[in-house]
């Protein structure tokens, strides 16, 4: 099994990597504004129509919503199945971090420019796939710093934190 080893302030830490793993499954959310809820994005539906109401959607913009997985893993990538029955290019520019500290994750002035928790950039797809490389954090947020609304029908979050052997 391959493993990611971290030194953090002396101590070694090591996190497992490669079990698929949805770890973001009907975890708690938290969102910036809410017209449609923001559990939905983790509920196991991957419908993509929002009519069907099985995604979460922002009243306003910038928006952001996040999962907290409750314990910190190492993430090895977030996948976010995209709007289709209209609107898809909305997702567009959204960015995907991962973050350790809720306080971080909810300071959406710091990620405009935040390159260090950076996972990646969503482009509109129908399913759309960020690769974290292995980032460490509790935390994996959806910002979207641009006009419009966010909308997620499905956020899959997947890593491990299995201890290596």
């Amino acid at each position: 099994m391959n493993c990611l080893q971290l030194i953090i302030v002396s101590t070694l830490i090591c996190y497992c990597v490669g079990v698929d793993t949805n770890l973001a499954l009907k975890k708690p959310v938290s969102k910036s504004s809410e017209w449609y809820s923001a559990a939905w994005a983790v509920d196991g539906n991957a419908d993509s129509n929002h009519m069907n109401m099985h995604c979460y959607h922002s009243a306003e913009s910038p928006a952001w919503w996040y999962v907290n997985l409750e314990k910190v893993y190492a993430v090895n990538g977030v996948v976010i199945t995209n709007r289709q029955d209209c609107c898809s290019e909305r997702i567009n520019g959204v960015k995907v971090f991962v973050f350790e500290n809720v306080e971080d994750a909810k300071l959406s002035e710091s990620l405009k420019s935040d390159t260090a928790h950076l996972c990646g950039v969503a482009t509109n797809k129908a399913v759309i796939s960020i690769d974290c490389s292995g980032k460490v954090g509790q935390y994996v947020v959806i910002y979207k710093g641009d006009a419009g609304f966010l909308s997620l029908c499905e956020v899959e979050v997947h890593g491990s934190s299995a201890p290596c052997s």
